[in-house]
């Protein structure tokens, strides 16, 4: 897992390697990092930042190789995850700490989340994706 900073050109590129079995069920393939590449505006590094001073904010799945057609975790639930974070404003490395935290949290575990709302399950030992309580959500899922 890294991160790479190249400041003259504002772009942040983020790495998780590590993801728990159950990504599979969202499309995501194993053995394949998730990156996540944000691009600032340059006149906003070294001042406060938020995700939404970002101009580009784009998961994709890729190695050395290749780079895996979009899913529904880099299309859908990731982008969801990041706009549903807490972290309003602060410097670009605790925007970078939160989001990575909450990134690799889900990537590990995604059975505890809900797929469709990202509610966390109120259960634990869940071996597989499922849907909360909501009947939304349990027919989205269908």
């Amino acid at each position: 897992d890294e991160v790479q900073f190249e400041p003259s050109l504002g772009l942040v590129q983020l790495r998780w390697t590590q993801q728990g079995s159950s990504c599979m069920q969202l499309g995501l393939e194993l053995e394949m990092p998730v990156l996540l590449s944000l691009a600032f505006p340059l006149d906003t590094l070294g001042k406060e930042v938020s995700l939404s001073s970002a101009h580009l904010v784009r998961f994709d799945q890729a190695d050395i190789n290749r780079l895996a057609p979009p899913c529904f975790a880099t299309r859908e639930l990731l982008p969801r995850l990041l706009k549903d974070l807490s972290f309003r404003q602060g410097n670009l490395s605790q925007l970078l700490e939160v989001i990575w935290k909450a990134v690799a949290d889900f990537l590990l575990t995604p059975e505890g989340r809900c797929p469709v709302c990202l509610a966390t399950h109120q259960t634990t030992g869940l071996w597989r994706c499922s849907p909360c309580s909501s009947e939304l959500c349990r027919f989205q899922f269908e």
